[in-house]
C-alpha cells in the first residue's frame, strides 16, 4: 500500500491504492501556479487495524515503529524463554522448564515451535501419564497440531490405551453397585422428605391459623368492656408462639431431608460414587488424548 500525500496552501492531492481523489478548497480566488511538491511515501504492512487507517504520515511513520520495537521485544522475550526451557529440558529439570514453554507459547511469533517441547516438559519426557489425567490439559492437547501429538502418542499410546481398559473393567461393576445402592437410598429419602413436608406444612396452617385467631381477638379489645377478647388474644397468641417454635424445628427438619436427598444425587457422597467419578474423569481424559 502506498500513501502520497502532496500538501500545498491551498490543495490537497492524495492518491492510495491506485485512485485519485482531489480535494481543493475554493477561496474565491484562482487557481494558484503549482509549487514544488513534496513527495511522501510510506510503506504499510498488510493486515494492519483500522486505527492506521487515515493517519497523518508522521504519526503513521510513529505507529509503525511502535509496532516494530514490539515485535522485537516479544521476539526477543520468546527466545529467552525457549532458550531457559530447553536448558532446563536438557538438565532434565521438567517441573522448573514446562512454565518456560507454557508461556512462551503464548507469543504469537511461536508458530507451534515450542508445544512438542511442552508436552515432553509435562509428561517428564513421555513417562508420567499423571498430568494428562486433568481434564483442562486433556482438552489442550486433543485440540492440538497433528505433528504435536503424534510424538506423545507413539511413546504412551499403548499405555494409555491398556490403562482405559483397566480402568473400564473396574467402573463397570461399580457403576451397577452405585447405581442399584443410590436408587435404594433415593425411595427412603424422598419418602423421609415427604413425611417431614406434609407435617410441616400442616404446622404452618396451625400458626397461620392462631395468628389470625389472635388478631381477630384483638381487634375487640377496644369493643367490649369484658375481658373475654383480652383472654382469647393471650391464649391464642401462646398458641402461635408455641406452634412457631415447633414449626422451626420442622423446618430444620425438613431442610436436613432435602439435603439428604440432594447429596444422594451426587457422586462424591459417597466412597463408591467418588471413586466412580474419578474412573469416569480418567477414562474421558484418555480419550481426549487419544482422540476417541
Amino acid at each position: 500500500m502506498e500513501e502520497r500525500i502532496i500538501d500545498r496552501e491551498r490543495q490537497i492531492k492524495l492518491k492510495k491504492m491506485g485512485e485519485e481523489t482531489d480535494a481543493v478548497e475554493d477561496d474565491g480566488r484562482e487557481d494558484a501556479p503549482a509549487e514544488e511538491e513534496e513527495e511522501i511515501c510510506i510503506e504499510i504492512p498488510e493486515g494492519l487495524g483500522d486505527e492506521f487507517a487515515g493517519l497523518p504520515p508522521e504519526r503513521l511513520r510513529e505507529k509503525l515503529e511502535e509496532r516494530r520495537r514490539a515485535e522485537e521485544k516479544a521476539r526477543a522475550e520468546y527466545e529467552r524463554l525457549v532458550a531457559e526451557g530447553e536448558r532446563l529440558l536438557a538438565c532434565e529439570d521438567y517441573a522448573a522448564a514446562q512454565p518456560m514453554f507454557e508461556q512462551a507459547a503464548i507469543y504469537e511469533v511461536d508458530g507451534g515451535r515450542v508445544l512438542p517441547k511442552l508436552w515432553i516438559a509435562r509428561t517428564k519426557n513421555f513417562t508420567d501419564a499423571e498430568p494428562l489425567y486433568d481434564v483442562r490439559v486433556a482438552e489442550e492437547f486433543s485440540r492440538a497440531e497433528e505433528d504435536v501429538r503424534r510424538p506423545l502418542l507413539a511413546a504412551m499410546g499403548e499405555g494409555l490405551r491398556a490403562e482405559r481398559e483397566k480402568l473400564s473393567a473396574e467402573a463397570e461393576p461399580l457403576r451397577a453397585k452405585y447405581t442399584a445402592e443410590q436408587g435404594e437410598r433415593a425411595v427412603a429419602f424422598r419418602a423421609n422428605f415427604r413425611y417431614y413436608a406434609v407435617r410441616f406444612a400442616v404446622i404452618l396452617v396451625a400458626f397461620a391459623l392462631c395468628a389470625i385467631a389472635c388478631g381477630v381477638s384483638s381487634s375487640f379489645l377496644l369493643r367490649t368492656r369484658t375481658d373475654l377478647p383480652l383472654i382469647f388474644t393471650l391464649v391464642f397468641a401462646g398458641c402461635a408462639a408455641g406452634v412457631l417454635a415447633v414449626l422451626i424445628v420442622y423446618a430444620r427438619k425438613l431442610w436436613c431431608a432435602r439435603e439428604l436427598v440432594r447429596e444422594n444425587e451426587d457422586a462424591a457422597s459417597t466412597p463408591d460414587g467418588a471413586r466412580l467419578a474419578e474412573l469416569d474423569r480418567r477414562i474421558r481424559c484418555i480419550s481426549l488424548i487419544l482422540g476417541a
